[in-house]
């Protein structure tokens, strides 16, 4: 039965979205420092990320990019390359002065609707960019998708089952991932945001650090072996 099938790969795509990670807590900060809508279309951005790795998964073209020995280390330095560019901007973040960084939810009073909307829409397109080069540069993306492609994709399995894992990763990606922006934009959390900044841009600047050198010291072991 179809939806029996489902729930091994689904269970595995959830518990890896709830995970804490680069993607979790990039949507995180955004939603705190700019707003939900910012939050959103960054979640957009991880979710099309997502998408792509599952869409080359199932069409095997990510089976293809873990066989090779130079694609998956190319893509894992120049992932860990960026995540070095976003540990860096979020150290940078955490010693600006409050008044040239603050959150800008929807509404704000610093700037009348139509100019919020018209300085915001670049920088909405920048969080949705930012999200999905995240998850483009994540080689953990790829090998998630093509373990649950070969979970999902067993002998006797239901015919197009692979389209079934993708549109409900899909609903459960924007559940999980949209969650986040809900609750990190509400007020409290952004006048929180506004008391604890340079501890949260410190801890970000952290973990984006360490994925960075986990990214590095992936690629070396691949080469050793």
């Amino acid at each position: 039965m179809l939806f029996t099938e489902l729930i091994p790969p689904l269970a595995l795509y959830l518990l890896a979205a709830i995970t804490p990670g680069p993607a979790n807590l990039a949507i995180m900060e955004t939603a705190m420092k700019h707003g939900r809508i910012a939050g959103f279309f960054m979640v957009s951005g991880v979710m099309s990320g997502s998408q792509f790795w599952g869409i080359s998964a199932a069409f095997g073209v990510s089976t293809l990019l873990t066989a090779s020995s130079y694609a998956i280390p190319l893509l894992s330095m120049i992932g860990a390359g960026y995540f070095f560019r976003l540990s860096w901007q979020s150290l940078l973040s955490a010693n600006e002065h409050p008044d040239n960084e603050y959150p800008n939810p929807e509404g704000s009073n610093h700037t009348s609707d139509n100019t919020h909307w018209q300085t915001s829409q670049q920088n909405y397109r920048h969080h949705f960019l930012k999200g999905l080069i995240i998850h483009l540069l994540n080689p953990k993306a790829v090998f998630g998708w093509v373990a649950l492609m070969a979970i999902a994709i067993a002998p006797g399995a239901s015919s197009n089952i692979e389209f079934y894992l993708l549109l409900s990763s899909l609903f459960l990606g924007f559940l999980v991932f949209g969650s986040y922006a809900l609750v990190f934009s509400h007020k409290a959390m952004m006048r929180f945001y506004l008391q604890a900044k340079s501890f949260i841009h410190y801890g970000t600047s952290v973990v984006f650090l360490i994925s960075a050198l986990g990214l590095v010291y992936m690629t070396i072991q691949q080469f050793k072996l």
